[in-house]
This record gives C-alpha cells, sequence and structure tokens, in this order.
C-alpha cells in the first residue's frame, strides 16, 4: 500500500508539472516573437516587433549562454544587423581589448589590412572570437561601411592585454612628442607584459605592493606628459591617448588584485567595473547609439546575479537606467567549444585559470536541461527560435517567468569531472530579473575556429 501511495503521488506530480508547462507553453506560442532565421541579410520582416525592445535605448548588451555557440554569433550578427541598419546603432564593441581593436575599426573604415589577420591578433587573448562567425559579422560591417553616409565604429572595452595599449602610446608619442617617446617607453616598461607569458606574470606579481605603486605613478607620468602639451595636441587621437593611459591604469589596478593579491573575486569585480566605465566612454565619446556584445553573465543588468560580482550590465544599468538593455540568450541542447580544466594536470589548470587563457578549447556539452528548468518549458512550446519580451511577466499570465527555475550558462571553461554539477552549467534564475528580452534557440552546434 505504501508502494501504491508513493507510486500515485509521483503521478499526481508529474501530471500537475505536465499541465503547467502546457499552460506556460501555450503562452509562449501567443506571445513570443518567432523568428524565421539567424542568418544575416534575410530582410526584416519576422524582426518588426523588436523595435518595442529597442525602444529608447543608448545601449543594447547582446548576450550568449555559452562562448563557444555558432548560432548565438549568427543570431548576434543578425541583431546587429538590424539594430545598424534599421535603429541608428553606430557603434559595436566586443568583450576583448580596447586598444587592439583600433587596427580592426582601422580596416572597418577604410579596407586597409586583412580581415582575418587582424581579427586573430585583436582577438588573442579571447579565444571564443577567433571564429568564422565573428569574420562573417567583420566582413558585413566592413561591406555595409563601403557605402554608409555614417559608418559604424567597432571597438572593444576590456583592459586586460597591456602590451598593444603601450604600443599605441609610444607609437603616438614619436609622431607627437617625440622628445618624451623614449622616456615614456621606459616608464610603461613595468606593464608591458604579455598575459599569455607565464613568466611575466610572475615577475609582475613578485614585484608586490610597492611594485604596483611605482607602476601607478609611471602612468600617471605619462599622463601628465600628455595634459602638460594639451593645448597643443587637443585632436581625436589626444583623448584616445588619454583614455589608452586611463587602460592601463585600470590593468595595473585588476593585475595587482588578480596577480599580487590574488583575491580573484575582486579582480573580476573590478573588471567589470572597468569595462562599463569603457563603454560609457564610447558612448559619450561618439555620442552615438551602442551594441556591446558579452557573455550573459557579464551583459546582465542583474547586480546580484551569480558568484558574487556586480557584471558589467548591472554597472551600466545604473548609469543609463532603462536606456541600457539587455538580450539574453538561452538553447536546449548541443555541443559548444569550452575550455575543460584538466584534474590530471594542476599546473596547466591554475595557471589556465590565474592567466585568463583557455589555450586548447574543445567541443564540450552538458546533460540536457531537467524540469525545473526554463529550457523545459521553452522546448514544450515547439518553436525551436523565437524571442521573448521578458517584460510580459508583468501580466498576470506571464507571472510564471518570475518564478526561479533553472538556466543554462557556461563560460570559457569547465571543470575536470566527468559528470558536471549543475550549478557549473546553470543557476537558479529569474529572467524578468536578469534580461529584458530573451532569445531560445533550440538546437546548437560549436563555433567554427579559424583556420
Amino acid at each position: 500500500m505504501k508502494r501504491l501511495l508513493i507510486l500515485l503521488s509521483v503521478a499526481l506530480f508529474g501530471l500537475a508539472l505536465a499541465q503547467t508547462t502546457s499552460s506556460e507553453s501555450t503562452w509562449l506560442q501567443e506571445k513570443a516573437i518567432v523568428l524565421k532565421t539567424i542568418q544575416a541579410e534575410n530582410g526584416f520582416t519576422d524582426l518588426e516587433p523588436v523595435a518595442a525592445l529597442v525602444g529608447n535605448a543608448r545601449i543594447i548588451g547582446l548576450g550568449e549562454a555559452t562562448h563557444g555557440t555558432k548560432e548565438f554569433f549568427q543570431a548576434k550578427h543578425r541583431m546587429l544587423e538590424y539594430l545598424v541598419t534599421t535603429q541608428g546603432f553606430r557603434v559595436f564593441a566586443m568583450e576583448a581589448n580596447w586598444a587592439s581593436s583600433l587596427a580592426l575599426n582601422e580596416y572597418m573604415q577604410t579596407g586597409i589590412g586583412d580581415g582575418k589577420e587582424l581579427l586573430q591578433k585583436y582577438a588573442k587573448i579571447m579565444w571564443p572570437w577567433r571564429t568564422q562567425e565573428v569574420l562573417d559579422l567583420i566582413q558585413w560591417l566592413r561591406k555595409y561601411n563601403q557605402t554608409a553616409a555614417n559608418k559604424v565604429i567597432f571597438s572593444g572595452f576590456d583592459m586586460q592585454e597591456p602590451v598593444p595599449a603601450v604600443d599605441w602610446l609610444i607609437a603616438y608619442l614619436e609622431k607627437t612628442l617625440p622628445d618624451q617617446a623614449t622616456r615614456a617607453d621606459e616608464l610603461l616598461g613595468c606593464i608591458r607584459f604579455s598575459l599569455g607569458n607565464i613568466l611575466n606574470v610572475t615577475r609582475y606579481a613578485a614585484a608586490g605592493i610597492k611594485g604596483f605603486m611605482a607602476c601607478a605613478e609611471r602612468i600617471n607620468t605619462v599622463r601628465r606628459i600628455l595634459q602638460n602639451r594639451r593645448s597643443s595636441l587637443e585632436t581625436t587621437e589626444y583623448i584616445t591617448a588619454l583614455q589608452m593611459v586611463r587602460v592601463l591604469e585600470q590593468g595595473n589596478i585588476y593585475y595587482k588584485e588578480r596577480f599580487i593579491t590574488q583575491d580573484i573575486l575582486q579582480a573580476v569585480t573590478i573588471r567589470d567595473a572597468f569595462m562599463a566605465e569603457n563603454t560609457s566612454w564610447l558612448e559619450k565619446t561618439t555620442k552615438q547609439k551602442l551594441v556591446i556584445w558579452a557573455h550573459n553573465g557579464h551583459v546582465t543588468f542583474n547586480a546580484k546575479m551569480h558568484f558574487g560580482w556586480k557584471p558589467l550590465g548591472a554597472h551600466l544599468r545604473d548609469m543609463y537606467k532603462d536606456q541600457y538593455k539587455v538580450w539574453g540568450f538561452s538553447f536546449f541542447e548541443g555541443s559548444f567549444y569550452a575550455q575543460m580544466l584538466d584534474g590530471n594536470d594542476p599546473i596547466r589548470t591554475v595557471a589556465a585559470a590565474l592567466v585568463g587563457l583557455a589555450a586548447n578549447p574543445s567541443i564540450q556539452s552538458v546533460p540536457n536541461p531537467t524540469s525545473d528548468s526554463f529550457e523545459y518549458i521553452f522546448r514544450a512550446a515547439q518553436l525551436p527560435l523565437f524571442m521573448l519580451d521578458l517584460h510580459l511577466a508583468k501580466t498576470p499570465a506571464g507571472a510564471w517567468l518570475k518564478t526561479p527555475r533553472r538556466l543554462q550558462i557556461i563560460g570559457q571553461n569547465l571543470p575536470p569531472f566527468r559528470t558536471p554539477e549543475p550549478d557549473w552549467y546553470s543557476y537558479k534564475a529569474i529572467p524578468t530579473e536578469d534580461f529584458d528580452a530573451l532569445i531560445y534557440i533550440d538546437k546548437t552546434t560549436p563555433s567554427t575556429p579559424l583556420q
């Protein structure tokens, strides 16, 4: 009898779950914006309802649930095409090094250089962007700019790699203040290192807090060199030079936390704050509307989303209020590129985590979402590709979106477990507290690495 009661309870629970999923799926079928394709250059008829989601936005954050999914990158390409072509967005910025982006932007403006080579250099420490899908987007932007009266500016907003900023500043000083270039090069030697070289990082860390403070003063000395000649240098390049110094200053603070005090949580907190600062600098300097590209975990406006740090998007929401909007991404099943940290090789694992590099990403997968997830409901709606306005949760029928359920989120690295724990690839989410809209792609495949 006891066994019978248990079986009956399980059956009733399953029936209730099925009924709940059915009503939610029916609601989705009525309210979701069904997208006909993720491929760019296919017109915008199906995207006409998206204009209401853009609204008064100055900045739109495009997220991704993994860093290595082909369909996410293709869908973001199409969304960027729509925002540029119909909504007047004129700056596109990625979660990668700002100083390195200038050469790629020059290519997009003038055609000078090779797009593929420049992308590989630009994405030196961000392997997720070294893909055919991102290159296709870059080539589309170049094509668009060839005939556009108001061209799209390309940029980064990260500050993790110092060498390109140092090189740019020295080249600038050689042109404008040649008598100061050698001195500046010597001053910035303290921060002229590559994150890809563990020996350089070790040397920086060994200098300790005294080394950090000395480097901070050296960077500030270069700023004073520029400011002392301000009246004769007041140009767009001069404004860029001052920001380049600021990026090195940001980097020095970030490296102190990551490599000297080894407070990783504080380091990632600082990094997101600086990425928001740089994004805002772009908006104010260009006086244009921006589209930014980063992971769901960065673009979210939820200050308490996960892991304990305040993300880039939360800072931008503080600055821009509802003029910063976020479109997150979700999927049900599919493989993707990620770095599987090796539990049998602790030196490599620690180096990858410390330096922030994933040198050998490979195709990975995680278990399909379970019945306590949002993706489970999304699949039940039998809509393989859609966009959902999460503000519809304010209606009684959409209130289910405010109930916590699991949502997949996968970064550059996966832990060395044969069966990953759910918290490593999903989190308890309330989507309305993370994003303004969610783009769902039912089945996905890995991104295509550049050869």
